[in-house]
């Protein structure tokens, strides 16, 4: 039993949350029912999951080795809402996927005046290391976004978030998909303001170099894209990690993914800048020949979007292999006026 004072009177209802401030915590253990809710989200495809009520990494790094004993792929978000989360935040963004940042939860534990602080720190902290950090944005009920809220959008993409998570109480709210296409048009004004080139500098400054060629590729791209200014980046992918490791420098222009896995096509959409498309047809027998269709598909694409224009220079990243691990070329192009594409080729 809990004794308190009530110093606002309210209604309590049944099954609420309760913030306990400066109070210590366990995490809820993942149990046969938490299991259940699992299973129900991948029998739906699911493609990612938030999960919620984390103190530190020990159930995140359980879930993942849960889903790789079925072979199930499910990104594993990580919310951030409370001071022991905070405090062990480098232990759970090396095992998370991806970080979402419950600001709503942490003024009931943290000083309003600090929110921010914490928010700016977690969201460079989860692009120092790579990994996709997401805040959320409540659906306005009135249809149009304030002052503050279109301010608030464009600061949380100057800070470095990679999407948004739409909050939405009116479920009868005939003015959802308006609110949506509003915010789509903030954030691509925002990303436009945003200082990309001393956002590369300082990732790449504080970035530990690895073995691997792909981050040494990925930053070549970026750069390029600064000094060429290059309108695109089109990559040839199997899984998307060519995509992701790209988008995690921030270059200067969209990033189209033409990639063959349907699920990790969904799965970039998280990713800051990253627009996949899905190439369904099968490999042929000429590897050469098929890049190049792709590269052609993904060039296409651009220019129905309205983002790629006749001489406009173009980053085609592809691999020489026809295996996943070997996105190791670059090249520069320039889009010619008509499209490469044959009749009925875009449909695939």
């Amino acid at each position: 039993m809990i004794k308190c004072i009530v110093k606002k009177a309210g209604d309590l209802n049944s099954h609420v949350s309760v913030t306990l401030v400066n109070a210590p915590m366990e995490a809820p253990p993942i149990n046969d029912e938490y299991m259940k809710n699992i299973e129900f989200a991948l029998q739906m495809q699911v493609d990612a999951i938030i999960m919620t009520t984390i103190v530190d990494e020990r159930n995140v790094r359980l879930l993942q080795e849960k889903l790789q004993d079925e072979e199930k792929k499910m990104l594993i978000i990580a919310k951030i809402e409370n001071t022991q989360a905070i405090e062990n935040f480098d232990d759970i963004v090396k095992v998370a996927d991806g970080i979402f940042v419950g600001s709503t939860e942490l003024i009931g534990e943290l000083p309003r005046q600090k929110i921010f602080l914490v928010q700016k720190s977690i969201i460079a902290r989860s692009n120092k290391v790579g990994k996709p950090v997401m805040c959320s944005i409540e659906i306005a009920e009135y249809g149009s976004l304030s002052e503050a809220e279109i301010t608030k959008i464009v600061s949380f993409i100057d800070d470095g978030v990679d999407c948004f998570v739409l909050i939405q109480h009116d479920t009868e709210n005939n003015l959802y998909f308006e609110s949506i296409r509003d915010i789509n048009t903030i954030c691509r004004e925002g990303e436009s303001a945003a200082h990309q080139r001393r956002t590369f500098t300082e990732l790449t400054d504080n970035f530990v170099w690895s073995a691997e060629p792909i981050y040494s590729l990925a930053i070549s791209v970026v750069e390029s894209s600064f000094k060429c200014n290059a309108a695109a980046i089109v990559i040839v992918t199997r899984t998307g990690r060519g995509a992701r490791v790209i988008s995690r420098f921030r270059p200067r222009c969209p990033i189209i993914a033409v990639i063959k896995l349907e699920q990790n096509a969904k799965q970039l959409h998280i990713y800051r800048g990253v627009i996949p498309i899905v190439y369904i047809s099968k490999f042929g027998s000429d590897w050469n020949a098929e890049v190049e269709d792709r590269v052609q598909l993904g060039i296409t694409f651009g220019k129905l979007k309205g983002f790629i224009r006749m001489g406009d220079i173009v980053i085609v990243v592809s691999g020489s292999k026809r295996s996943s691990g070997f996105t190791n070329t670059m090249k520069i192009v320039f889009a010619s006026e008509f499209d490469a594409i044959k009749p009925g080729e875009g449909d695939q």
